[in-house]
């Protein structure tokens, strides 16, 4: 493995490490961690409430648990989880 091999993952994982914990304080209600693949690698995003819905949240369309592809599909999702919320409270 070159340096700059080992230099471009060091830098991928950093950027990795700063989204996931902008995540997870931005998302205080959710555990926010990475998935991975057959071989150990970082594979996709996800996030899972630390509490769970109950049978009124999920039938408003709250979820329990999220993944997406990356950081910025898993913040849209969960973006759209606190949308549900929000109008979920105003309705009740």
């Amino acid at each position: 493995m070159s340096a700059r091999t080992c230099n471009h993952h060091d830098m991928q994982t950093a950027d990795a490490g700063t989204a996931l914990a902008a995540l997870a304080a931005a998302f205080s209600a959710w555990h926010i961690w990475r998935s991975r693949d057959g071989q150990g690698r970082d594979d996709g995003w996800n996030a899972t409430r630390h509490a769970r819905p109950g049978p009124e949240a999920l039938a408003a369309g709250i979820v329990a648990r999220i993944a997406a592809g990356n950081h910025a599909g898993l913040r849209s999702q969960l973006d759209q989880q606190r949308a549900v919320e929000s109008e979920t409270e105003r309705a009740g």
